[in-house]
């Protein structure tokens, strides 16, 4: 019971903590006059990567979970003190009204958190279900399966890190727009396709497409609010929830219906976001600011 307990904190902790990483790379895309936060995400790929791979050798070398929880633990909190001496001061609050304790997200936040809500229901439906499906609707061994799940988080990783280099390009609701059709694309070939390889494939073309969704969501929810944080807190609350329920969802419709059924489902709501990409344009900062103060007034 108690481990439920410190799971929890550690919970609100990491929700805490994302809400202020990401306010903090708005601060520093501002400061820089460029899009940057989606390769700050591919680095939490990267961390997800590396962590498991140092789980992985723990394991090999027998280490005690317990010890290895408790280094693990050291040492980040060490690097995160050191980290968070470099952190910059939010100079866009300053003169702005401290924000309400509990707050309803505005219709702004809510319209670019939908979009955020179908890619994180179909990333976290994919990273959970990716390696079941080959091996329920494939037939694939063990080794397939672990590696559709590797190539997924790889493709994400990967595209993440240079993601930002289209969004500079294109804007960011033009590069949603084509990473949904990318996304819905590797949907057709999960759902229509009976070999491993070829589901490999699609699950390799929902990373792809779906990688760079979340941070640019966060990164318009930042434009959207007082402050950065304000709405990035919003979206983070529905995005959480998206996450919370994806796998879930997906595995009662796959035991109600089938696996293929399932992902067709999340096929649909890829599209459902990229029909909402639209969300995500920049808005001019004095028509969001007067967007803001409207809604203030007829709240």
């Amino acid at each position: 019971m108690w481990l439920a307990g410190v799971f929890l904190l550690f919970g609100m902790a990491a929700g805490t903590c994302d809400v202020v990483m990401n306010s903090q790379a708005l601060v520093l895309e501002r400061r820089l006059g460029r899009s940057i936060i989606a390769g700050l995400h591919g680095m939490w790929c990267v961390g997800s990567l590396a962590a498991g791979g140092v789980g992985v050798l723990a394991a090999h070398l027998g280490i005690d979970a317990r010890v290895h929880l408790a280094v693990v633990s050291v040492v980040l909190l060490g690097l995160g003190g050191l980290a968070g001496r470099g952190l910059l001061a939010n100079q866009s609050s300053e003169g702005v009204p401290a924000p309400r304790r509990f707050a309803l997200p505005s219709r702004a936040i809510l319209a670019v958190g939908l979009v955020g809500f179908c890619g994180t229901f179909a990333e976290g439906a994919s990273a959970n279900w990716a390696a079941v499906y080959v091996t329920a609707v494939a037939s694939a061994g063990p080794g397939v399966a672990a590696a559709t799940y590797t190539v997924f988080m790889l493709c994400m990783a990967a595209t993440r890190l240079i993601g930002d280099r289209f969004v500079r390009r294109m804007g960011a609701d033009a590069v949603v727009r084509v990473g949904g059709i990318v996304a819905a694309a590797g949907g057709v070939l999960v759902v229509a396709g009976r070999t491993p390889w070829l589901c490999m494939a699609g699950f390799a073309l929902v990373g792809v497409g779906v990688a760079v969704v979340v941070p640019l969501v966060f990164a318009a929810a930042g434009d959207v609010g007082d402050t950065p944080g304000e709405g990035i807190a919003g979206v983070a609350t529905i995005t959480y929830l998206s996450g919370l329920i994806a796998p879930a969802v997906t595995g009662w419709a796959a035991g109600a219906l089938s696996y293929p059924a399932a992902f067709a489902m999340i096929t649909a709501i890829v599209a459902v976001m990229t029909l909402l990409a639209g969300a995500l344009r920049p808005r001019s900062r004095a028509g969001a600011e007067e967007g803001r103060r409207l809604e203030r007034v007829a709240g």
